[in-house]
């Protein structure tokens, strides 16, 4: 349901990605500078779809973390309410948090939970912190991907009636996309005996991708998932 909603919004035939080209002349040079004049719009749905799978990864593992302390040493927890799956930013936290959260679970599947916390190293262990990241924005607003340029270098062709002397990409990294971005800086100098005014248009393609808050491509996703798959199968063959 996100994929289908994603393609609704970033649909280059329905929101196409536009540009204007504001030009400043000063004597017999110009400057030119490319912008965005509009961006795809990311339908409502979007941001709730997201909402959904988001919250359903993090309650799979909360869930998971309820069976645990049923087969632990305490099934019936003084303070129920402090039972879910930990997310600790730092060792100490870990530490200092895991009798709370986890009461009476086995110190081996304790230590197996350790290896995905996301102060840890490694893709398991990124797929949690941007799952914790991103549910938690999702908790206090609609969490709605924006449009972002990946490539530094875009597909364009310049034509003026005067002389371009230099070219310049102002997209350099991932960038995410607003109104009036500025894409491309153009330098152009006036020809010999050519016209007082200077005009320039830009042709050519830019792609846009979208991305999550934070500027996590949508992949982030296939690796939250394949994380959780990976933590709920380990334990079905544990419980």
């Amino acid at each position: 349901a996100f994929q289908a909603a994603v393609s609704r919004s970033f649909d280059p035939n329905t929101h196409a990605v536009s540009v204007n080209v504001d030009v400043k002349v000063s004597g017999d040079t110009a400057v030119a500078i490319a912008k965005t004049a509009s961006v795809p719009f990311v339908r409502d749905d979007c941001g709730l779809a997201l909402g959904d799978v988001l919250q359903n990864f993090r309650a799979a593992l909360d869930h998971l973390a309820w069976d645990l302390v049923k087969a632990g040493t305490d099934p019936r927890p003084r303070r129920p309410q402090d039972v879910y799956f930990p997310v600790a930013k730092s060792f100490a936290s870990w530490r200092d948090g895991v009798d709370r959260k986890l009461p009476g679970v086995h110190p081996e599947q304790r230590t197996f939970i350790r290896r995905y916390q996301p102060y840890r190293r490694g893709v398991a262990a990124r797929a949690i912190r941007r799952l914790r990241d991103l549910s938690d924005r999702d908790k206090h607003r609609v969490v709605v991907p924006v449009a972002m340029n990946f490539s530094p270098h875009l597909n364009a062709e310049v034509e003026s009636n005067w002389t371009v002397t230099g070219l310049r990409y102002l997209v350099t990294r991932p960038t995410c996309l607003k109104v009036n971005t500025p894409l491309v800086r153009v330098d152009l100098a006036r020809p010999q005996g050519g016209a007082p005014d200077c005009h320039v248009q830009m042709k050519g393609e830019f792609m846009v991708y979208p991305a999550l808050p934070g500027g996590y491509p949508t992949t982030a996703l296939g690796e939250i998932r394949d994380t959780v798959l990976e933590i709920l199968t380990e334990f079905d063959k544990r419980l």
